[in-house]
């Protein structure tokens, strides 16, 4: 593996970015890019494969409110050139979370639907449970799974459909993700990735340094690999991931 060159977004105006913290491509081949927290608006754009300016999409001040510190976009599937869905997180305490879903209408990208994290948990009987990541299904459905585990939060990964991610449209699916029910502190057991395995309708769930298949069959999880043989256990955690 080798690294072929790197890419900088520019152009935007009051609403560039300074620094990369979460993206997704477009089947048009341009790439959504929210910015690193630095501030109260990290901002999240449309640039082309090149790295030029598009429109601005979203400030996820908006769903979190501008007295949050770290507001920002974790992670951002496309449903299609004119429809995304991205999560959006208090990036420091991973808290207040919320998934937007936008479409492109007239050229601006509009806010369609929310999922919040409280009103569903609200809907489970659940509190204090929170998101990180999202992957699109090849069955047309956008999984969630809950980030912190704990006792009282949710421990099933959320299904949701992906032309409608409001929160009563969603349910819990599968068996209790694995390593569930420990300290929400321990951010060892962390969900921080998920991402759907080509070809299969299964999903590759990443818990900190450990990776497990979900059978989208079964609702069952099988640790498939461990990095702690390979890296130092607090040197590794994917905070997302591609398969090709």
């Amino acid at each position: 593996m080798a690294i072929q060159g790197s890419l900088s977004f520019s152009g935007g105006g009051s609403n560039a970015i300074s620094g990369v913290h979460a993206g997704c491509v477009l089947p048009n081949g341009n790439v959504i890019i929210g910015d690193q927290y630095n501030s109260h608006a990290n901002n999240i754009n449309e640039y082309t494969v090149s790295g030029a300016f598009v429109r601005s999409v979203y400030q996820p001040s908006q769903a979190l409110g501008i007295s949050n510190p770290y507001p920002g976009m974790t992670n951002c599937v496309a449903v299609s050139a004119s429809n995304i869905i991205m999560v959006i997180a208090d990036t420091w305490t991973i808290q207040n979370t919320k998934a937007i879903q936008l479409t492109l209408s007239e050229g601006s990208w509009n806010v369609t639907h929310q999922f919040s994290m409280t009103n569903f948990d609200t809907l489970q009987g659940t509190s204090g449970s929170s998101i990180w990541s999202l992957a699109l299904g090849r069955d047309g459905y956008v999984y969630f799974p809950p980030m912190r585990r704990a006792t009282g939060q949710l421990q099933k990964l959320i299904k949701c459909p992906s032309s409608d991610i409001t929160e009563n449209k969603c349910e819990l699916v599968g068996d209790i993700i694995p390593e569930s029910t420990l300290n929400s502190s321990n951010y060892t057991t962390f969900t921080y990735a998920v991402v759907q395995i080509p070809d299969t309708d299964d999903l590759l769930v990443a818990l900190y340094y450990r990776l497990y298949r979900y059978n989208a069959a079964s609702g069952a999880y099988m640790l498939v690999h461990s990095f702690s043989d390979e890296l130092p256990i607090d040197t590794f955690a994917p905070r997302a991931m591609v398969i090709r």
